[in-house]
This record gives structure tokens, sequence and C-alpha cells, in this order.
């Protein structure tokens, strides 16, 4: 992952190490986070913390980062995601700007 943005790299590193708050303060205050899987756009940190503690935390998510491109200043980041929910594994891209 050395070639991802710092940014993107501390989000999967902080995800997999289960470090809800080191990953919530990777937002700012005025960030959007859209999740496609849950229909929900989340706007601002504090909405961003409540999404990470209900739809991340405890769930023991690992993402697996297994390619990425860079198009017109958009990361899409290709992943397999497993843990504790029904629908992993899971294959899924990640968007970034």
């Amino acid at each position: 992952m050395a070639d991802l943005p710092k940014p993107i790299t501390d989000f999967f590193r902080l995800k997999n190490a289960e470090d809800d708050e080191g990953l919530a303060q990777l937002f700012s205050e005025d960030a959007t986070v859209i999740d496609a899987g849950e229909r929900k756009e989340m706007r601002g940190r504090a909405e961003i913390t409540q999404w990470i503690e209900k739809s991340i935390s405890g769930l023991h998510l690992q993402t697996d980062v297994r390619g990425w491109t860079e198009r017109d200043g958009e990361w899409v980041v290709d992943t397999v995601l497993t843990g504790n929910f029904k629908a992993v594994p899971r294959a899924l891209s990640i968007s970034s700007p």
C-alpha cells in the first residue's frame, strides 16, 4: 500500500487494528462518508463516529487491499472484507478523492 496516499493507508491500518478513536480522527469536521451497503450518508465527524461505532466497531472487520488505481484525483481501492457479519467475505471497491 506504499503507493496510496497516507490518509487511505491510515484508514485501513486503523480499521484493521480496531482503533475506532484513531479512525474517527482521520475525518475532518466537514467530511462526508457514503456507505453504499447501508445506503447511508454521514456528514461531519460526529455522525461518522456514530457510523464507525455502529457499522465497524466490534465486528472484527479485516480489510485485505488487493489493488488500487487513481483516476482524475480519485482513488479506487479494491478490497476483500472479512469479519463478524453476514455478508463476508465480500469484495468491495472504495473511492476516495
